[in-house]
């Protein structure tokens, strides 16, 4: 495990936060994640890489779950604290393709997105579109902002309001949307991924052009 400084601690909106801290690892492809913990905690957890592969720092994406038993105290971590990640590993890789890229996420399941994004040398010919499923808009808007993704790229599926570019699930969405024949990557809950493949199945969407990276029901 590394031992890194934390840089910076950013309350995106309420319980959830972005960490910015010591980049200390290489190198590491977009899409991977890296194990975290905090001092004196046995405890690690996976979490998905949101930076950029080129940046000088690592940014991790963390909800804090009332009761957990690592989220809260990295949550309440400061400038100066140490903070405890292993190297990145994973598959969760984008294709090198001409087709579109279609994101498909719920909650934090967007930071490895973000992180594909911002990788792109090629930014104006980078042909995507981020389908995030979320309470409520006012949840990611900020983190939205400070990456600077394109209104016309982003669309929010809010559930518990009207405050997205569509009021309802995220599979509601795609239920009523022509899914044309692309690269697609699901990141999330797993009931969430399930549905979406069957969704994507049903639009005679090659399984081949799919990529999933299931994240933990388990409260930490």
């Amino acid at each position: 495990m590394y031992k890194g400084i934390l840089i910076h601690n950013l309350k995106i909106s309420n319980g959830l936060h972005l960490l910015r801290f010591e980049r200390l690892i290489r190198d590491f492809i977009p899409g991977q994640h890296i194990e975290v913990s905090t001092q004196g905690n046995s405890l690690r957890r996976a979490y998905s890489i949101c930076s950029g592969a080129e940046e000088p720092f690592i940014e991790i994406l963390i909800k804090n779950v009332p009761g957990g038993l690592l989220s809260p105290g990295l949550c309440q971590l400061k400038t100066g604290d140490s903070i405890f990640y292993s190297d990145a590993t994973g598959y969760f890789k984008r294709k090198e393709s001409n087709k579109r890229h279609y994101f498909i996420a719920n909650g934090t399941g967007i930071a490895p997105f973000l992180s594909f994004i911002k990788s792109n040398k090629d930014a104006e010919k980078f042909d995507f579109q981020i389908i995030h499923g979320l309470s409520t808009l006012s949840q990611y808007d900020k983190i939205m902002n400070i990456n600077s993704i394109p209104v016309d790229k982003y669309i929010s599926c809010t559930s518990k309001d009207q405050s997205g570019s569509f009021s309802g699930r995220i599979t509601k969405y795609l239920e009523q949307s022509n899914l044309p024949s692309a690269n697609y990557y699901l990141c999330g809950s797993i009931g969430m991924i399930y549905e979406v493949m069957d969704i994507l199945k049903s639009n005679k969407i090659d399984e081949e052009q799919i990529l999933t990276e299931v994240y933990s029901c388990f409260a930490l």
